[in-house]
């Protein structure tokens, strides 16, 4: 019979700052209305020059924390699997969000898969706590801030307005039914892979 794995807490983080539908309208060219009632797009987030990518991930890893009500210690891995527009280049955010939130007893690594990260980070945590009767506590947290990105006068690129900052993280127990990750399907298609990205010289 296999060990159930669940969700024993979850957190978020927020920037302050806060972007309408009526700042949004008149940088895309696309009536107010149109904005709220056809695309549901009535406020983003944007991350301030305080909200890096881990200092975001790190505020949602400690709430994910409290709502499970451990001790960063119990936390036995850490899979950041958010933005590679980090703080630095080249770079791994999964161990600086592991100093910052004093996981000591943790190693950390991160996923990567675009939009596409948490329900596969999920299924890659679960597989690994499934595998390894160690590991009790496991966090998954991740942050975004693409916001900065977008340049509203390039119509190819501007869809992308709608991206906000922010940051989510879980906190899964070996050995719960609370929550129960059951399973997880995905497929991708890699045709589309260079329909979108950012080059190296931008």
């Amino acid at each position: 019979m296999s060990i159930p794995i669940g969700i024993a807490g979850v957190g978020t983080y927020f920037p302050k700052h806060i972007e309408t539908a009526t700042d949004l309208a008149p940088l895309m060219d696309i009536p107010e209305h149109v904005l709220r009632e056809k695309m549901g797009i009535k406020q983003r987030h944007v991350a301030g020059p305080e909200d890096t990518i881990t200092y975001m991930a790190t505020q949602a890893a400690c709430n994910a924390i409290e709502s499970a009500g451990i001790s960063p210690e119990q936390i036995k891995l850490i899979i950041s699997h958010g933005s590679q527009h980090k703080d630095h280049l080249v770079w791994n955010s999964a161990g600086k969000i592991q100093d910052n939130i004093g996981a000591v007893n943790a190693y950390a690594f991160e996923l990567y898969a675009v939009c596409a990260a948490a329900p596969i980070a999920l299924h890659a945590a679960r597989g690994m706590m499934l595998a390894d009767s160690r590991l009790d506590y496991v966090l998954l947290t991740a942050a975004s801030r693409e916001n900065e990105l977008i340049n509203f006068k390039n119509q190819r690129t501007r869809f992308m307005f709608n991206f906000g900052a922010g940051a989510g993280a879980f906190i899964l127990q070996r050995g719960s039914r609370r929550n129960q990750i059951m399973g997880m399907s995905a497929l991708t298609d890699g045709s589309l892979s260079e329909t979108v990205y950012l080059t190296m010289d931008a």
